[in-house]
């Protein structure tokens, strides 16, 4: 059993691997070096007052801490990976990136609880802020609220991320918003940080993977692939069901396939989706993300997109090679304590 998270890692990661090597509100913008998050500067606030009014609870439901918490990467998909989860009936989560264990850790235990949306007891939490795995802090914060948590990561193709990350930029910057005016490439070249500096930023997941392996045991996290998440979401939450503990009951006619967005949404005649809609990021027209995921993406110039892989590819190839070297640890500590 210790082995199956690692193992699922490295599988779960091979489409991603090929596709490099290839040339509403909800409760809860920096350079391109930084961390692209909702403000946190409401949480807890006036303006942020549904988190913490006193609705009225059916039975057998109170807020709850997080058994679960989804802890990166920004612009790889946590909030689409958030909703998938959330369909399953077990499962409850905030809109809200909370930030508890980076910006509020002060405020204690019972402020980060009301925060949480009501559950019973046959359901878990999760709570996702994709910045948490970028320090070792909020690890070391998370290990003295629950070592035992459950912690979820989804990876991206570098390429992929930056595109993401452009098309968020232009989304909130109307002055450039037009793509001829601020075209992917001087996005890129316009900054005071070289563009191999930028690259390797945006594709280093291997070192924060690194030190979070050194606080928890790895059985303890489930690593998913953006496209897989794409690709296949039945597949990433029948994972899911697994690796939380959930009954297995998320069945294929919860998702389709969207031909205009391209992509899955949730099937919006299945019994699951009304609770679904609780999720503030959800249209209820298309069960597809609100209009701010899943945004289109920049086309490349084919010399750029050269740069980017050969800039990114040492960085992934340092993902690989790791998760090699722990899968052969984890195989020989298993067979010694056979043996």
């Amino acid at each position: 059993m210790f082995l199956v998270p690692v193992l699922l890692f490295v599988i779960a990661l091979q489409p991603f691997y090929n596709l490099f090597g290839s040339p509403t509100t909800s409760c809860g913008t920096r350079n391109v070096l930084e961390e692209v998050r909702p403000s946190s500067s409401n949480i807890g606030t006036k303006e942020d007052s549904r988190c913490e009014s006193a609705p009225v609870f059916a039975a057998g439901q109170s807020r709850r801490l997080p058994k679960a918490l989804i802890i990166g990467f920004n612009k790889c998909g946590s909030s689409a990976l958030r909703s998938f989860l959330n369909i399953h009936p077990d499962v409850v989560a905030p809109t809200l990136e909370i930030r508890f264990f980076i910006d509020h850790y002060s405020k204690g235990l019972e402020w980060y609880r009301r925060q949480m949306p009501p559950s019973t007891s046959r359901q878990i939490t999760i709570e996702k802020t994709p910045g948490y795995i970028k320090t070792v802090e909020s690890l070391k914060r998370i290990y003295e609220f629950d070592p035992d948590v459950k912690l979820l990561v989804i990876v991206r193709n570098p390429v992929s991320r930056l595109q993401s990350q452009y098309a968020h930029h232009m989304a909130n910057h109307p002055e450039t918003r037009a793509a001829n005016e601020f075209p992917f490439a001087a996005w890129m070249y316009n900054r005071t940080v070289k563009i191999h500096e930028v690259v390797e930023f945006w594709s280093d997941y291997a070192s924060y993977i690194q030190q979070a392996y050194k606080i928890f045991p790895m059985n303890q996290f489930l690593i998913i692939s953006e496209e897989d998440l794409e690709k296949d979401p039945l597949a990433v939450v029948k994972e899911a069901e697994v690796f939380l503990g959930l009954r297995r009951v998320v069945t294929g006619d919860v998702f389709v396939f969207n031909e205009t967005k391209g992509f899955y949404c949730f099937n919006k005649t299945h019994p699951f989706f009304s609770s679904a809609l609780e999720d503030g990021e959800l249209d209820a027209s298309t069960g597809c993300m609100i209009q701010t995921k899943g945004r289109p993406h920049p086309i490349i110039e084919e010399r750029l997109l050269q740069k980017i892989i050969d800039f990114s590819r040492p960085k992934v190839e340092e993902l690989f090679e790791y998760i090699v070297i722990v899968v052969v640890v984890v195989v020989v500590v298993v067979v010694v304590v056979v043996v």
